[in-house]
C-alpha cells in the first residue's frame, strides 16, 4: 500500500525539479543570446 502511494508522489517531485532545471537552462541560454545581440549593437 505505502509504495503505491509514495511512487506517484516521488514521480511528481522529480518531474517538477526536472522542469525547474530545464527552465533555468532555457533562461540562461536566452540571456546569453540577448547579451551577444547587445554587444553586436554596441560595437
Amino acid at each position: 500500500m505505502l509504495f503505491r502511494e509514495i511512487i506517484p508522489i516521488a514521480r511528481k517531485e522529480i518531474s517538477i525539479t526536472g522542469l525547474q532545471d530545464t527552465i533555468k537552462v532555457f533562461v540562461s541560454l536566452s540571456l546569453s543570446l540577448e547579451e551577444r545581440r547587445y554587444e553586436k549593437y554596441q560595437s
